[in-house]
Formats: structure tokens, C-alpha cells, sequence
């Protein structure tokens, strides 16, 4: 069963456009993208590629406080530099590289290693926080199981916007009715966020107007 419009797809399509055109094109190529009888790479690929920036852009529109996202190629390449200035193997020796044993490094290539996890640390807790301010405007609940569950989801498109995953090699296309769960959790978490925004801009106006009304003595 392929995934398909939807009336709550459609108000949330409706809500994203009355934010930022381009966040609902984004969206609407991710639905059309998986609005298929069959399933297959490139389109959960498209899915993946616009669901991810819908949420790396949301946050920026909505006006929330988020960081720049941290650089790991450049402490990557510093360690690989590192690694090759004191010839070390870039393969193992063994034939399936399954010996643990451990190994002694220089201290320039055991900082450079230090800071490409750090690096990745940093990485993961801005991903974290990104999904938290989408999905509550806040950053103080980043362990709640529903902001959690929210960034498994959004981790899953993730995953698969591109052809090849080099620490899944093996991995296996997703069954339908698994895109559509992820999706939903995605979708119910925009609804809720974005629909409290819209009331609350429709009690505010409201309240304007009403103060308008009695400032004119009932007149428009």
C-alpha cells in the first residue's frame, strides 16, 4: 500500500507553505516522491534528501535558536595527514581485520583521532537539539522518549538519502508500511508544533481585533 495524501497530510502541506513556500515543496516532493505502489531507492531517496532539509531549514524560518553545524571533514583530513605522516597501514594486516589486539599510536595522531570524535559528538548534539527546538521551540527536554522517537525518524530518511551506507553495507530497502510509520511520527510532530503556532496567531489576532473594536467604539 503506497503512502498517500491524507487530510492531515494536507493541512500540514497547507501549514508549511503558509510558513515558507519552499518548506512545503519540500514536503510535497517528499509525499509524491513515496505516493508509489511500489517502493524502491531512488524515490525513498528523494524522500530522504527533502525531509532532511526540510528540518535543517524549519528551525531557521520558525525564527528558532539553533548552532551551525559542526565540520568533521576538516578533522578527518587533519587525521588521515596525521596518520600517513607516520606511515601508518590505512588496511589491516590480518586477513579479515578481526584482531582486537591493541595498538600503540603517536601522540599527534591519537589528538587528531580525539578531535574528529569530538568532532562527531558535537555533530550528534546539535542533530538533537535541531530535532527538539522542531519539534517543542525548546532545548531543555533533548530525553524525552517523544524527541527521541521523533530523532530516530527523522535519523531514518537520514539514512537514506543516499544510494550506499558505508557502515550498513548489507542493509536492506525498508518494507512500506515501515516508511509510513516513520513518516507519520514525523508528520504528527509537525502537525502538533505548527498547528499550536497557527492558534496561537489566530488567538492573538482575534485579541487585536477585539481591542480594535473597542477602541472605535464597535466600528471597523
Amino acid at each position: 500500500m503506497a503512502v498517500s495524501w491524507s487530510t492531515d497530510r494536507t493541512e500540514l502541506l497547507h501549514l508549511l507553505r503558509q510558513n515558507n513556500n519552499n518548506l512545503g515543496e519540500l514536503y510535497l516532493q517528499a509525499v509524491e516522491a513515496l505516493n508509489h505502489d511500489v517502493l524502491i531507492q531512488p524515490r525513498l531517496m528523494v524522500a530522504g534528501h527533502c525531509l532532511r532539509e526540510l528540518f535543517s531549514n524549519l528551525p531557521r524560518v520558525l525564527g528558532d535558536p539553533i548552532k551551525e553545524r559542526t565540520d568533521v571533514n576538516r578533522p578527518a583530513r587533519e587525521l588521515f595527514q596525521a596518520w600517513t605522516a607516520e606511515d601508518l597501514a590505512l588496511t589491516a594486516h590480518d586477513d579479515d581485520g578481526a584482531d582486537d589486539t591493541p595498538r600503540a599510536v603517536p601522540a599527534l595522531v591519537f589528538r587528531a583521532a580525539q578531535a574528529v570524535a569530538s568532532a562527531a559528538s558535537g555533530g550528534n548534539q546539535t542533530s538533537r537539539e535541531v530535532t527538539a527546538i522542531v519539534a517543542t521551540g525548546q532545548l531543555g527536554n533533548l530525553g524525552d522518549a517523544s524527541v527521541n522517537r521523533l530523532h530516530m525518524a527523522i535519523e531514518f530518511f537520514r539514512e537514506w538519502a543516499h544510494a550506499s551506507d558505508y557502515s550498513k553495507p548489507d542493509r536492506v530497502l525498508p518494507s512500506v508500511e515501515k516508511v509510513e510509520m516513520e513518516l507519520r511520527i514525523i508528520e504528527e510532530s509537525l502537525l502538533t508544533r505548527l498547528g499550536n503556532m497557527a492558534n496561537r496567531a489566530r488567538a492573538m489576532r482575534q485579541i487585536i481585533a477585539n481591542a480594535n473594536r473597542r477602541t472605535t467604539g464597535g466600528t471597523s
